[in-house]
């Protein structure tokens, strides 16, 4: 039984599949494993509390209990699924976890909430049982019913069939009965709940949910969807709710990027079901166009404001960017499954820079405080006009879609680190921990690592049958070397960016040490917001000139790079005591005067004077105080 978010693969046909067992260890000195420690021990406690301090909880009590009053925007109940999946999977690594957080009395409140027939949401419960079923554009029905059933199938993996789960198949049911088979068509302006039938399918095998699922992702692009607009909410055109296309035809990315990137997500999880290679070939252009013409270098996506929305190929300002977390985490599950059709490293390569750069930069150090929106430059006298562009982390947002989401992703993260198929166990992303499984043949391995501070990644072979062993080899890593047993390994074998190990048995240690090496980074030529910077990057992580390294004299606005210079690395400890890397760089800093018109008929050379700069990785700007940040910085004319 695969325990993680995506499990019970039945196909033969993929590259690989997920395995049975990955178990993070939170003593190590490690990035990710102190991050999902951390996440279950103080960010998801927090995020319930602020569940019940804004009402997001007592609304679902309010259904049954006229007494209350029901708070918030009509989607709320989708962040307390949210939240309860990631409690779920975090309750693996805090046993005490689920009783701080009182689940079993949460349990409760929802399952009074729920309607005989299985329906549940609370806002059109209370608020408009009239246009129940009656906004399909933006009533946001089926999606959140589609948190709930991954919230449900993550009880069924890690706790056992329980409440949430009989919750939650009881409104798959529904949804089957009311749009299944012969029944009209209907589905979601916000896609998600594709991608949750088709898991409860895996994890029950009713071949209802995964019909019901194709039915709906078939259906897209005929304007249906956006013809059923009652007008009470966010006005829906068909571009902005992906319903502007067939998934047959659509090649680019567009639209509201979160959406987007759950429909590509339930697209994907359909062809890992069907086969149908017409599918994954139109994914594979899909993902090239939003990798490739509009994903910001630290792996954002959406250069929009306006309904939070890619903009055209090279359109990727770097002080408006969007670039909203939850897209990246959206991103990060797409990827994931483009990963287990084909086998290519490009997909591992992206999950991992969306991890160490955006992911991990959306999170505070004291793992209370988020970023919704995540540019590429800040300045220090930002004004905001709405709490998702604050200059600082916040608690909670008046749309808090992202902490949960947060939530869940990094205490599931293990789960997307290895795969394996009949004749290989392939090692993904480098975290430290024990991983196994007993699906094709028994294995064990356990991998020991400070990534992405250090480049080593230790694995003892604990238990191995004749599968090849194959470690990824970043894209960006330009030399390594293999050590077995001790010795170095002369030349290894690479398969497709995976040093190939064979042979491996009990009580082997391998040793893969990628080189870590500052360097600079060019932006494409069509990319005009960038062009004339550069900017620096360190094995995965991509680095940013944060103001409070910086002198408080400086301006961010005013400083250049110099790029035929040395760099100048100091190992430094964060606030909890973990290890990562700054780094001085040559550069200067424009003296201006601000006074008089910006624009003149004369060209005049601002004087400068030569400095060092100090650049810290992304996620780790804006701790402990904020100010001016840039990833890209122009360079020394």
């Amino acid at each position: 039984m695969i325990r993680g978010p995506v499990g019970n693969l039945v196909s033969t046909k993929l590259h690989s599949k997920p395995i049975a067992s990955a178990v993070l260890d939170h003593g190590a000195d490690s990035f990710m494993s102190n991050w999902q420690k951390m996440n279950a021990s103080v960010s998801i406690p927090h995020i319930f509390s602020k569940l019940n301090d804004v009402g997001s909880i007592s609304n679902l009590a309010a259904v049954v209990d006229p007494s209350l009053k029901r708070r918030g925007l009509w989607f709320t109940d989708s962040d307390v699924f949210k939240a309860l999946e990631a409690a779920i999977w975090a309750s693996e690594h805090d046993q005490t976890l689920l009783q701080k957080i009182k689940f079993d009395e949460i349990l409760e409140t929802i399952a009074r909430a729920q309607d005989a027939d299985g329906y549940i949401n609370s806002w059109f419960q209370i608020e408009a049982r009239d246009l129940q079923w009656k906004d399909f554009a933006s009533g946001h029905e089926m999606y959140t019913a589609g948190h709930l059933i991954q919230a449900g199938v993550a009880e069924s993996r890690i706790i056992g069939k329980g409440k949430l789960f009989d919750v939650s198949v009881k409104f798959a049911d529904l949804l089957v009965e009311k749009f299944g088979g012969d029944a009209p068509y209907a589905a979601d302006g916000c896609p998600e709940v594709e991608t949750a039938l088709i898991e409860l399918y895996r994890e029950t095998e009713n071949q209802a949910y995964l019909a019901l699922a194709e039915k709906m992702l078939e259906g897209r692009g005929t304007g249906f969807i956006s013809s059923q607009n009652s007008g009470k909410f966010h006005p829906s055109p068909p571009v902005y709710i992906q319903d502007h296309m067939s998934i047959r035809e659509s090649e680019q990315v567009v639209g509201h990027c979160v959406r987007q990137m759950y429909l590509n997500t339930g697209v994907l999880d359909l062809y890992l079901e069907t086969h149908d290679k017409a599918l994954l070939d139109i994914q594979e252009k899909m993902w090239e166009d939003s990798t490739y013409t509009k994903m910001y270098l630290t792996g954002g996506i959406g250069s929009r404001h306006r309904d939070e929305s890619f903009g055209d190929s090279f359109e990727l300002p770097n002080d408006r960017a969007y670039a909203e977390t939850c897209a990246s985490i959206a991103y990060y599950m797409w990827t994931w499954r483009l990963l287990l059709a084909t086998g290519r490293r490009r997909y591992a390569d992206l999950m991992e820079q969306l991890a160490y750069n955006l992911i991990a930069g959306s999170t505070s150090q004291d793992f209370k405080r988020f970023f919704y929106s995540n540019p590429l430059h800040r300045r220090a006298d930002h004004l905001a006009a709405f709490d998702e562009e604050s200059s600082e982390r916040m608690d909670w947002f008046r749309v808090s879609c992202c902490p949960p989401n947060i939530g869940r992703l990094v205490a599931s993260i293990e789960q997307y680190a290895v795969s394996e198929n009949p004749s290989e166990v392939l090692i993904h992303q480098f975290l430290h921990g024990d991983f196994a499984s007993v699906i094709y043949k028994p294995w064990k391995i356990s991998t020991a690592t400070n990534y992405p501070q250090s480049g080593s990644l230790k694995i003892v072979i604990k238990e191995f049958a004749d599968q090849v062993l194959k470690v990824r080899i970043p894209e960006w890593c330009k030399t390594f070397q293999t050590v077995v047993n001790g010795k170095k390994v002369e030349s290894p074998s690479l398969d497709s960016g995976y040093v190939a190990l064979k042979n491996c048995k009990s009580g082997d240690q391998v040793e893969i040490i990628f080189a870590m090496e500052f360097e600079y980074v060019y932006p494409h030529a069509l990319l005009d917001a960038s062009r004339g910077m550069v900017a620096v990057r360190r094995g995965p992580e991509i680095y940013a000139l944060d103001q409070s390294w910086n002198s408080s004299e400086l301006v961010v606005e005013h400083l250049q790079i110099k790029t035929d210079g040395n760099f100048k690395s100091e190992i430094v400890k964060d606030l909890n005591g973990l290890e990562f890397t700054k780094v001085k760089v040559n550069g200067s800093s424009l003296f201006v005067d601000r006074s008089g018109p910006s624009y003149t008929s004369e060209s005049k050379a601002a004087k400068k004077k030569e400095i060092e700069l100090v650049l810290v990785p992304y996620s780790r700007w804006g701790n402990p105080v904020t100010g001016g940040m840039r990833v890209w910085i122009p360079k020394v004319s």
